[in-house]
């Protein structure tokens, strides 16, 4: 598929190679009640996010309406603690059932880089003491159960694939706003990495874009910028987003990141031809203050913009559709 260039001004790389390690401390003992039997049988899904890490806990009979808990998190915690904290979520998602349930399956959504085929993370900027470490051998020995049987995803092929359980639509893409921008794309309900489908077989938030990438313009950050620019003084996109009505430059603000977005959607991802784009993210809540700007560089995209349905549960959702597609 060949896209535009305009606004291309480099390629972007991946990372650099990586050690497997597997620590011999940092995966606990297995306990007699995870290896109990029960004929409840259970998919445990996780979404991995900066702050905290999000729990679900499905039976395999009725996967969509599982229980879900959360747990805070620091990303710059050791590796046995971040292990600590997904098994401390996923004991009150599972403390919720009745009778108590044995674990089948457990599928994870991570940010990248992430070696998903073999369970290694690659991240270093979030997660540090993961980098390297063979992240489903020690989920296997924590929960009690086969490697073959955890599978991992990008998040943002989460968050679509959640959004979609639910939808017939061929083609769609998933914009995550936030603290960065995540975009995915689905074929007929199967996730396709966007490096296959962006140019230099980049993800949406490395692509070169004026000077520098798409994530410096569409992020917090992005839009903090703007509004500094234009001599204004709130401290969060929240509040600039919630003043936006009455403020002028906040107004601006919202305005020129809708059309900065509309420019990238339409560079990069409506050259995929999609049925439908979805918005998620924290940022995504705030949509009616953006999306003008946005339907000003192509008005046609108003027949394509659906706003988030699930939000936090979305990837953890996407991640158990997975799961079934390829164990179930």
């Amino acid at each position: 598929m060949q896209l535009p260039t305009d606004h291309i001004t480099a390629d972007c790389f991946p990372p650099t190679g990586y050690t497997r390690t597997m620590p011999h401390n940092i995966s606990g003992p297995r306990t007699d009640e995870r290896q109990a039997a029960t004929n409840t049988q259970v998919i445990l899904s996780f979404d991995m996010g900066g702050s905290h890490v999000a729990a679900m806990a499905a039976p395999l009979n009725s996967p969509f309406a599982g229980t879900s808990a959360s747990a805070a998190l620091d990303e710059g915690g050791s590796a046995s603690y971040l292990f600590d904290r997904i098994e401390g979520a996923a004991r009150v998602a599972l403390s919720a059932l009745t009778p108590p349930a044995v674990i089948v399956g457990i599928a994870v959504a991570m940010p990248g880089p992430f070696d998903y085929a073999n369970g290694i993370s690659l991240l270093q900027h979030k997660f540090a003491a993961w980098y390297g470490v063979d992240v489903r051998k020690h989920l296997a020995v924590r929960f009690g159960i086969d490697e073959e049987n955890i599978v991992f995803l990008n998040d943002a092929d989460a968050f679509l694939l959640g959004e979609l359980h639910d939808s017939s639509a061929s083609k769609a893409v998933g914009i995550t706003l936030g603290t960065g921008i995540g975009a995915a794309f689905a074929i007929d309900g199967r996730a396709v990495p966007a490096t296959e489908i962006l140019p230099n077989h980049c993800d949406l938030y490395a692509l070169p874009w004026k000077g520098s990438t798409v994530e410096e313009f569409l992020s917090t950050r992005g839009i903090m910028k703007l509004h500094k620019e234009r001599g204004g003084h709130y401290q969060s996109v929240k509040e600039i987003a919630e003043k936006s009505g009455v403020d002028p430059i906040a107004a601006d603000t919202m305005s020129a990141f809708g059309k900065e977005l509309g420019l990238v959607i339409d560079t990069f991802l409506s050259p995929f031809a999609p049925d439908v784009i979805i918005l998620g993210g924290s940022i995504s809540r705030s949509y009616q203050t953006f999306l003008p700007g946005v339907l000003s560089v192509n008005p046609v995209l108003a027949n394509l913009f659906r706003v988030a349905s699930y939000f936090e549960k979305a990837a953890l959702l996407g991640s158990i559709a997975e799961w079934l597609r390829q164990r179930g």
